[in-house]
């Protein structure tokens, strides 16, 4: 009962040492750019989709693909790792959100990288298809290289 007795009466305190009105401030930044993220990703969406009307290039088109890979846990993630950036964490914690948010930060990268060399080169697989079968099978080989050379890099990035 001492130890119920003596969280009760340390709870004003606030939590892992840092007062409630900092845990309110965290989360209220934490909302903040969880919502100017997903304001700033729909924008830039909207522009890319435009612009791809517009333009006979792929890299708009390619772009747009790889935005719409951004993955929630990203987001809220890249959201947390910011809005609790005035908190005073223990160390193990800190450590743990930074590693977090780097390992989602290097996934979410891949995705990106990933998805954009799929989109250009399936592209060209299929306009050089027709005329250089020869081709279209060396386009096909280098993509199954390229996105192993991006997930390896990531892992590397990540160590």
């Amino acid at each position: 009962m001492s130890s119920l007795q003596n969280f009760v009466e340390n709870l004003h305190l606030g939590l892992l040492g840092n007062p409630w009105e900092r845990w309110a401030m965290s989360a209220f930044v934490t909302g903040g750019v969880l919502i100017l993220a997903y304001f700033l990703k729909n924008l830039l969406g909207t522009k890319l989709k435009h612009q791809a009307i517009r333009t006979e290039t792929k890299w708009d088109d390619a772009a747009l693909k790889a935005l719409e890979k951004t993955q929630f846990l990203f987001i809220l993630l890249f959201a947390i790792h910011f809005g609790t950036q005035g908190l005073d964490l223990p160390v193990k914690l800190e450590k743990a959100r930074e590693a977090f948010f780097f390992l989602f930060l290097f996934y979410q990268i891949g995705l990106w990288l990933s998805t954009a060399l799929k989109f250009i080169g399936q592209n060209s697989v299929r306009a050089s298809l027709a005329r250089e079968p020869g081709k279209a099978t060396t386009i096909s080989t280098l993509l199954i290289v390229g996105d192993i050379f991006i997930w390896v890099t990531m892992g590397l990035l990540l160590l």
